[in-house]
């Protein structure tokens, strides 16, 4: 999300976490849309994601969107 303006996407529910291994950024002519069910894990304490754009994460009880740490 943090090339080029303008550019929009969707993180899909699937068996794999989003691991952010760097800064993530959603520039504010952008849209990310996070799909209930979906992990997303930050690799260390240093990476961060900036939300100047939208953020569309609606979960379920069935389906939550997580966020968390990749350390185990």
């Amino acid at each position: 999300m943090t090339r080029g303006r303008g550019r929009s996407g969707t993180w899909v529910k699937d068996n794999l976490p989003y691991t952010l291994l760097n800064y993530v950024g959603i520039n504010s002519d952008a849209t990310l849309t996070i799909e209930p069910g979906v992990l997303v894990q930050f690799e260390n304490p240093s990476v961060s994601m900036l939300v100047d754009g939208v953020l569309i994460a609606e979960g379920t009880a069935a389906l939550p969107i997580r966020f968390t740490s990749a350390e185990r």
